[in-house]
Protein backbone atom coordinates (compact mmCIF):
# COMPACT_ATOMS: atom_id res chain seq x y z
CA UNK A 1 0.00 0.00 0.00
CA UNK A 2 0.55 3.33 -0.27
CA UNK A 3 2.00 5.15 3.11
CA UNK A 4 0.72 8.69 4.25
CA UNK A 5 1.93 10.64 6.77
CA UNK A 6 -1.06 12.44 8.08
CA UNK A 7 -2.73 14.32 10.72
CA UNK A 8 -6.61 13.57 11.14
CA UNK A 9 -7.81 16.91 11.54
CA UNK A 10 -6.13 18.79 8.36
CA UNK A 11 -8.21 19.13 5.60
CA UNK A 12 -5.59 18.87 3.23
CA UNK A 13 -5.16 15.03 4.62
CA UNK A 14 -8.70 14.49 4.25
CA UNK A 15 -8.37 15.64 0.98
CA UNK A 16 -5.93 13.27 0.42
CA UNK A 17 -7.60 10.24 2.05
CA UNK A 18 -10.75 10.34 -0.02
CA UNK A 19 -8.83 10.92 -2.91
CA UNK A 20 -7.43 7.51 -2.29
CA UNK A 21 -10.51 6.39 -1.14
CA UNK A 22 -12.23 7.07 -4.29
CA UNK A 23 -9.55 5.69 -6.09
CA UNK A 24 -9.59 2.33 -3.94
CA UNK A 25 -6.00 3.00 -3.10
CA UNK A 26 -5.21 1.03 0.30
CA UNK A 27 -3.44 3.52 2.52
CA UNK A 28 -1.29 2.66 5.30
CA UNK A 29 -1.50 5.64 7.46
CA UNK A 30 1.51 7.28 9.89
CA UNK A 31 -0.24 9.60 12.00
CA UNK A 32 1.47 12.54 13.02
CA UNK A 33 -1.02 14.29 15.83
CA UNK A 34 0.65 17.27 16.63
CA UNK A 35 3.61 16.52 14.81
CA UNK A 36 4.84 15.88 18.07
CA UNK A 37 3.47 12.02 18.48
CA UNK A 38 2.96 8.99 16.60
CA UNK A 39 4.94 8.63 13.84
CA UNK A 40 6.54 12.20 13.38
CA UNK A 41 9.91 11.75 14.38
CA UNK A 42 9.85 8.79 11.33
CA UNK A 43 8.41 12.02 9.53
CA UNK A 44 10.91 14.46 10.60
CA UNK A 45 13.88 11.56 9.78
CA UNK A 46 12.83 10.69 6.42
CA UNK A 47 12.16 14.19 5.54
CA UNK A 48 14.15 16.68 7.74
CA UNK A 49 10.19 18.44 8.36
CA UNK A 50 7.24 18.00 10.32
CA UNK A 51 4.43 19.00 7.17
CA UNK A 52 1.64 16.61 6.33
CA UNK A 53 0.29 15.71 4.36
CA UNK A 54 3.12 13.04 2.69
CA UNK A 55 3.30 10.44 0.56
CA UNK A 56 5.49 7.52 -0.48
CA UNK A 57 4.94 5.09 -2.70
CA UNK A 58 6.92 2.07 -2.70
CA UNK A 59 6.00 1.13 -5.84
CA UNK A 60 7.66 3.60 -7.71
CA UNK A 61 10.15 5.19 -5.32
CA UNK A 62 7.77 8.20 -5.40
CA UNK A 63 8.16 10.94 -2.42
CA UNK A 64 6.15 14.34 -2.18
CA UNK A 65 4.28 16.90 -0.01
CA UNK A 66 1.48 18.76 -0.57
CA UNK A 67 -2.05 17.42 -1.11
CA UNK A 68 -2.71 18.86 -4.31
CA UNK A 69 0.62 17.27 -5.86
CA UNK A 70 -0.28 14.09 -4.00
CA UNK A 71 -4.22 13.55 -5.36
CA UNK A 72 -2.61 14.72 -8.74
CA UNK A 73 -0.10 12.04 -8.70
CA UNK A 74 -2.44 8.92 -7.22
CA UNK A 75 -4.50 10.08 -10.29
CA UNK A 76 -2.23 10.05 -12.93
CA UNK A 77 -0.46 6.97 -11.77
CA UNK A 78 -3.32 4.23 -10.46
CA UNK A 79 -6.78 6.54 -12.00
CA UNK A 80 -9.00 6.15 -14.89
CA UNK A 81 -7.30 7.39 -18.53
CA UNK A 82 -8.07 11.31 -18.33
CA UNK A 83 -11.23 10.62 -20.56
CA UNK A 84 -12.85 8.47 -18.26
CA UNK A 85 -14.30 11.26 -16.37
CA UNK A 86 -14.97 15.00 -15.98
CA UNK A 87 -12.13 16.91 -13.66
CA UNK A 88 -13.66 19.51 -12.98
CA UNK A 89 -16.51 17.56 -11.55
CA UNK A 90 -14.15 16.38 -9.20
CA UNK A 91 -13.36 19.64 -8.33
CA UNK A 92 -16.59 21.34 -7.99
CA UNK A 93 -17.50 18.80 -5.68
CA UNK A 94 -14.41 19.77 -3.16
CA UNK A 95 -12.69 16.62 -3.31
CA UNK A 96 -10.01 17.25 -6.04
CA UNK A 97 -7.96 19.35 -7.78
CA UNK A 98 -9.31 20.21 -11.44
Amino acid sequence: PLVLYEYEGSPFCRKVREAALLLDLPLALRPCPGARAGFASELQERTGRMTVPFLVDPNTGTEMFESDDIVEYMLSTYGPPRAAYDPSSLAAAGRLPG
